[in-house]
């Protein structure tokens, strides 16, 4: 295929890509318009199952854009990896939200003085304190307790570790940020968590 006709069949994809719409906070509700009557909707799972089947696909890429068979397998393919990496991406940004989730339930506080301390589950040190009272945490990289600590029980990539720290470090100031609001005496209990 020429340089145009490539250019031509990506923005093909590009305006397939664009009419559909994935709905992963309503139960993954895929809204796609390549039917016989329009805009139509289902689940992401029956979308991928049989929505997404070549011929099905075929027949409105041909009627629309009058592509021929070449251009239409390579319309296909490209815009079903999209849409499929797109799902991906959204599944595994949740399960990250969800480690998270489970790494603020097991984190230990403990307060003095002057420190707040975070431990984790069999831990005798402390992964990351901050100041007490309380200022937001300057920690610049990750430190290697918590790296071990995901890196033994989740198995996550470098991207997906910092990932889990940034989230980490925001879900914690928050939640002491309230606890220093609601107790103007800034005194903090060990359930902070």
């Amino acid at each position: 295929m020429e340089d145009k006709q490539i250019r031509y069949l990506d923005n093909v994809v590009e305006l397939l890509v664009g009419d559909t719409i994935i709905d992963y906070n309503n139960d993954d509700v895929i809204e796609y318009s390549f039917t016989s009557i329009g805009l139509e909707s289902t689940s992401l799972s029956l979308f991928l199952d049989y929505v997404l089947s070549f011929p099905y696909f075929s027949k409105y890429i041909r009627n629309v854009y009058g592509l021929i068979d070449q251009e239409i397998e390579y319309v296909w393919k490209k815009y079903k990896t999209i849409i499929l990496d797109k799902g991906e991406k959204i599944h595994r940004e949740r399960y990250l939200n969800k480690v998270v989730e489970f790494i603020i339930r097991d984190v230990i506080v403990e307060i003095d003085s002057s420190r707040i301390y975070f431990y984790l589950p069999h831990q005798r040190e402390s992964f990351f304190s901050t100041p007490y009272p309380y200022t937001y945490p300057t920690v610049l990289s990750i430190p290697i307790y918590f790296v071990k600590y995901i890196k033994d029980m989740y198995e996550l990539s470098n991207f997906e570790k910092n990932y889990v720290w940034g989230e980490f470090i925001n879900k914690v100031d928050i939640k002491i940020v309230k606890t220093f609001v609601k107790d103007k005496k800034q005194k903090m209990s060990n359930d902070l968590f």
